[in-house]
């Protein structure tokens, strides 16, 4: 924006030659040239008294307001030099600005919108509307206007790594990883045009590049978490767990207080069958940030591996408490630790709260049968296992959950049509299904 004034108030300066008169001119060019926005305004309203309709004097006033930041005066300005003068695209780039500034920005799109139906060889209202509409997360229509830009315009950094960063959110990452290579070409220490050329590959599946990638990242900014993340996330995948606990590790020494990195610490010591390590590592995420219902959930699953069924029913009901998306997930699980310590009415209340949450789910569904099943009270789950066929007809949990259920209350007909329809569709619960009725 500030370009455009620029060039406005050079326009204007040049300008005020022909219409103003000398002394008026002189103080409102001292004024604009000394930064005293009031008293260019004040100048320039009085102009405007003896010519309403005079563009040069409505430029320079409304400038003048932007800079003072009456935006609101100011775009009551720019509605009349947009009728006034209406061959030139300033106005319709003010009011946009305006627009946005007065947090109108579906306004502003509209402006450049039309502005750009008026003027469709101007550079400068595609450039405004294609970078509005990315900054408003309109990533897919910000990419025509910004891809008219960089094809008048190739030679422009920031137009190719907007370009970028819109194709890289709209899942076109082959377009994304060749843009941001010619970011990093023009400009290789761009640590953010290294990262998202990083994660373009990493959505490709090209490991080894992607690693190079945020390998430059950690040279050009040692401390950068997501590109840490990143190598931890490719190492582990590729197998090498100790390599990626050694490269989380740096991390947590160099971000000693980054909850994400003691986090990420602590999952692939879980990966690592390290549920001891894995303790230490959630427990150290949630201290520094004690609200983190993800690392609540693992940490109950560190606890229930290490034996420790209540402090996982603690860490459990606290990540309920966290996390409204969680929440069913850990009652869920609450459910299935009280289960194991016996607490069957516990366990039933947990699975309540569960299904409240999300009912939809066949897997919670299942997990409530198989906790009447361990409490031999199948015969009360009858109703339960009859509705709960009829909503989820192709799950296999809710087949061999009631199977088991049938064969526990003699119903083994039933419970052996189960097991022959399991034979195909799943055939280790089919056996499970075998094996209980020897």
């Amino acid at each position: 924006m500030i370009r455009v004034f620029v060039t406005v108030l050079t326009v204007i300066l040049c300008w005020s030659h022909l219409h103003a008169q000398p002394k008026e001119q002189r103080d409102i060019e001292e004024a604009a040239r000394s930064g005293n926005w009031s008293k260019v305004e004040s100048l320039a309203t009085t102009a405007l008294k003896r010519t309403p309709n005079d563009v040069s004097t409505l430029y320079i006033l409304t400038l003048s307001q932007l800079r003072l930041g009456k935006y609101e005066r100011a775009l009551g300005l720019l509605q009349r030099l947009r009728t006034l003068d209406s061959v030139r695209i300033q106005p319709w780039l003010m009011i946009s600005e305006c627009e946005i500034a007065l947090n109108r920005t579906p306004a502003a799109i509209s402006t450049l919108t039309l502005a750009r139906m008026r003027f469709p060889d101007s550079v400068q209202i595609s450039w405004a509307l294609g970078m509005a509409l990315a900054r408003s997360g309109r990533y897919e229509e910000a990419i025509d206007p910004l891809e008219d830009v960089m094809y008048k315009r190739p030679d422009v950094p920031s137009i190719t790594d907007q370009l970028a960063r819109c194709y890289h959110a709209t899942g076109r990452f082959s377009e994304s990883a060749e843009l941001f290579r010619i970011v990093v070409e023009r400009s290789p220490s761009n640590a953010q045009a290294w990262l998202k050329l990083g994660e373009s590959l990493l959505a490709l599946r090209k490991l080894d590049s992607a690693r190079q990638a945020f390998d430059v990242v950690i040279q050009l900014q040692p401390d950068s978490a997501p590109a840490y993340l990143a190598v931890t996330a490719i190492v582990s995948e590729q197998g090498n767990l100790d390599s990626a606990r050694a490269i989380a590790q740096q991390l947590t020494r160099r971000r000693p207080n980054d909850p994400q990195g003691w986090y990420n610490y602590g999952l692939l010591s879980m990966s690592a069958k390290r549920a001891d390590s894995a303790i230490t590592h959630f427990r150290n995420a949630i201290r520094l940030q004690p609200t983190y219902p993800e690392a609540y959930f693992n940490l109950a699953l560190a606890y229930e591996d290490q034996g420790f069924l209540e402090d996982a029913a603690v860490a459990l009901r606290r990540c309920a408490l966290s996390s409204s998306l969680l929440a069913p997930d850990a009652y869920n699980s609450l459910a299935i630790v009280y289960r194991r310590e016996g607490r069957f009415d516990d366990a039933l209340s947990a699975h309540a709260q569960a299904l409240a949450l999300r009912d939809t789910s066949a897997i919670f569904h299942a997990s409530r049968l198989n906790t009447y099943f361990d409490a031999t009270r199948c015969e009360q789950a009858s109703g339960l296992i009859e509705q709960a066929r009829k909503r989820f007809p192709e799950s296999n949990e809710i087949l061999y959950a009631s199977a088991r259920c049938y064969i526990r209350t003699g119903r083994s007909d039933d419970a052996r049509a189960i097991e022959q329809l399991l034979a195909t569709r799943a055939p280790a619960l089919a056996e499970q299904l075998r094996l209980m009725m020897k």
